[in-house]
């Protein structure tokens, strides 16, 4: 077998990159003179930008990892699919609820505490338990600001902050200028996994029909 498919075949993998910004120069420097190839994983790209790590530019492919999706379902269970979410651990399994309570409260907050943005730790907190309820939902930064008791401008970044570690997704509102007017639209913020509202904002949902299941 070749030297380049044999690199192909058994490539480097290093997880949790984002912690030590500085392996990327040497990913660099391994694949520009030795002609490896690595599979890095990471839960965020933040720490690597604002460090000014090493992007890779022009020699790295992205791929994002996302729940599980119908392709790979033959018959999906959307009742099981909205408690459980599409994690494959927590779909599959019968025993999800505490699984899926530790999640959320464990790894999830301490992700973004990881990042050292958070100095208003019970604002936050307050913050993340509003995230439930807006998942899918027009974004009131200043309903939720209130709440929280910060300012507008914070709630933004602590959604920002969620999009950069890929808890969820901020999604824009189509904008078609017809005139010179400006109209101001709200986002929506869509968490990356469905399940995961549900111990959030306490929601069980036991039939097919009803306000929460459409």
């Amino acid at each position: 077998m070749a030297k380049d498919e044999m690199s192909l075949k058994r490539p480097i993998i290093i997880d949790e990159v984002q912690k030590v910004p500085e392996v990327m120069d040497e990913v660099h420097w391994l694949i520009e003179n030795k002609g490896l190839r690595f599979i890095l994983c990471g839960s965020s790209a933040r720490k690597l930008k604002r460090g000014k790590g090493n992007l890779l530019g022009g020699r790295a492919w992205q791929f994002e990892m996302f729940p599980l999706v119908t392709p790979e379902l033959k018959d999906i269970d959307l009742l099981r699919a909205l408690n459980h979410g599409l994690i494959p651990d927590h779909y599959l399994s019968d025993d999800y609820k505490m699984s899926l309570q530790g999640y959320v409260q464990d790894y999830l907050k301490e992700e973004v505490f990881a990042e050292d943005l958070i100095r208003n730790i019970p604002a936050f907190a307050r913050f993340f338990d509003a995230v439930g309820y807006t998942h899918g939902e027009l974004i009131s930064f200043s309903n939720i600001a209130r709440d929280c008791g910060v300012d507008s401008k914070t709630v933004k970044e602590y959604y920002q902050i969620l999009a950069d570690t890929l808890l969820g997704r901020l999604v824009e509102p189509f904008r078609k200028r017809q005139s010179r007017q400006v109209i101001m639209r709200s986002p929506k913020f869509y968490l990356f996994d469905v399940g995961v509202a549900g111990p959030i904002i306490k929601r069980q949902i036991t039939e097919t029909r009803g306000e929460q299941y459409n």
